[in-house]
């Protein structure tokens, strides 16, 4: 029969890696642009790293898109291919 409980745990586990990548991605936009971000304007999808907010900080983050995306790379196991 199937268990729903280790399935639930499953997703569980990648919600929470998730969860970290993002709050990491945080970190190192504000240590390289010195932007603070919410939770809830950083989205993670297909690889790629949204960001919701206004065009000028959009723009401060892209001058320094190539050293976050390495800085990330270096530190989350999951792969960001890009900011958006």
């Amino acid at each position: 029969m199937f268990n729903i409980e280790k399935l639930l745990e499953k997703f569980s586990r990648n919600i929470d890696k998730l969860e970290f990548d993002i709050v990491n991605a945080i970190n190192i936009i504000k240590s390289e642009t010195g932007i603070n971000l919410a939770k809830e304007d950083v989205e993670i999808k297909n690889y790629v790293l949204y960001i919701k907010c206004s065009p000028a900080i959009k723009n401060r983050i892209f001058i320094s898109k190539q050293n976050i995306l390495d800085k990330i790379k270096s530190i989350t196991p999951n792969k960001i291919l890009d900011l958006r």
